[in-house]
């Protein structure tokens, strides 16, 4: 698989949700990463998005679907992570029944995402490693969320689980609309339904 149709793919999943990366307060987004921006300039936007949705790689996967994939599954393993620690850190009853309800969720998303990834063949590796991405925690939240107990720890759970909540059902409206393997779409549709009920707790819990 062309890796420039890849990143044109990320390029398109993010122009869809609204950004690549963004400061952690929520400011001016942060520049692509150096090999999106290079795809960005060798492809013209529409060959882009044609390639991104019709060429099929390993797997039968398409760009899109493998670009989705790969930004999925380290967003479940990190949010996966986070609710795991709220047995023991959360001071707020409703943080620790909501990370409850939504852990087996998380884990069942991942082993999906999993499954379909092991089609491709490739290496699992964090190809996002230290990007500072909508819905992932940039080592700095990682470190504060390592720290925190009680009600510190409620407030950045309740945080990351909103923004990754959102920026999820968003990339799977994207990767309903781009992609190109029929799997990887109803997984993104799966997701996508999935979403408001969580966000809806997520609210009851204060968040």
């Amino acid at each position: 698989m062309d890796m420039k149709a890849v990143a044109a793919a990320v390029l398109l999943l993010a122009a869809a949700t609204g950004g690549c990366a963004a400061s952690a307060d929520g400011g001016t987004p942060a520049p692509p990463p150096a090999e999106a921006a290079e795809a960005a300039e060798a492809t013209q936007p529409t060959q882009a998005t044609q390639d991104a949705s019709a060429e099929a790689g390993p797997g039968g996967l398409s760009p899109t679907d493998l670009a989705w994939v790969q930004l999925m599954m380290p967003m479940d393993d990190q949010i996966g992570g986070m609710l795991a620690l709220a047995p023991e850190r959360a001071a707020d009853p409703g943080v620790r029944k909501l990370a409850a309800r939504l852990a087996p969720d998380c884990a069942s998303e991942l082993d999906r995402l999993r499954t379909l990834f092991r089609r491709t063949g490739l290496p699992e590796t964090n190809v996002h490693e230290g990007h500072d991405m909508p819905g992932m925690l940039n080592p700095e939240e990682q470190r504060a969320l390592r720290a925190a107990t009680g009600p510190e720890f409620d407030q950045l759970v309740l945080r990351n689980l909103r923004e990754y909540l959102e920026q999820s059902a968003r990339l799977a409206q994207s990767e309903q609309q781009a992609g190109g393997d029929a799997a990887v779409r109803a997984l993104a549709g799966s997701i996508g339904q999935a979403r408001p009920a969580q966000l809806a707790a997520l609210d009851r819990a204060g968040g």
